[in-house]
């Protein structure tokens, strides 16, 4: 509701800001782990792959190749983990699901966290070796292959986020 004064209250269209920020805020006080994080977000990628690679339009097929050249030329970890989790909102945007970005708002201090974990671990290349190949299949509109790609991004992370934690 939007009260001003001088003017009637007026009810405002839905935004899922308030979900979105009672969710992340539920997320950071419970105790999940990074491994938690990955079981949920892994077949929620591989579908978002491949809807993208179904639904993939030009502008997002550029940003998608940009927030690829962003990591490529990240002067330092903050800007690498901003690339790689744009890359992966990018690709949900692509799905024309709204829901899939707001999923990932939900989780993005979660993902914050491991993709920290995961590049400091494996360094940027194995990353952005994967980004490159799953931007490809999608961007030649192969959805098999896409959740293929992302099916071993996905698993490649779950190795990297055992190692560092010296599990591996």
């Amino acid at each position: 509701i939007e009260i001003s004064q001088g003017r009637r209250p007026r009810i405002l269209p839905a935004s899922p800001a308030a979900v979105i920020e009672t969710l992340q805020t539920l997320a950071e006080r419970s105790e999940l782990s990074l491994l938690n994080l990955l079981e949920m977000r892994r077949p929620l990628e591989i579908e978002i792959a491949g809807l993208a690679a179904e639904r993939l339009s030009e502008v997002h097929a550029q940003q998608l190749r940009e927030s690829i050249d962003a990591l490529r030329d990240a002067p330092d970890r903050q800007s690498e983990i901003a690339a790689d989790m744009r890359f992966h909102k990018v690709l949900a945007e692509a799905t024309d699901n709204p829901l899939f970005g707001i999923v990932l708002d939900v989780l993005a201090q979660l993902l914050y966290a491991s993709r920290r974990k995961t590049l400091q671990h494996s360094g940027r290349e194995m990353a952005l070796s994967f980004h490159e190949r799953i931007c490809a299949a999608v961007c030649d509109g192969d959805a098999t292959l896409a959740r293929q790609l992302m099916t071993q991004h996905m698993d490649q992370t779950r190795i990297d986020l055992l190692e560092a934690n010296g599990a591996g």
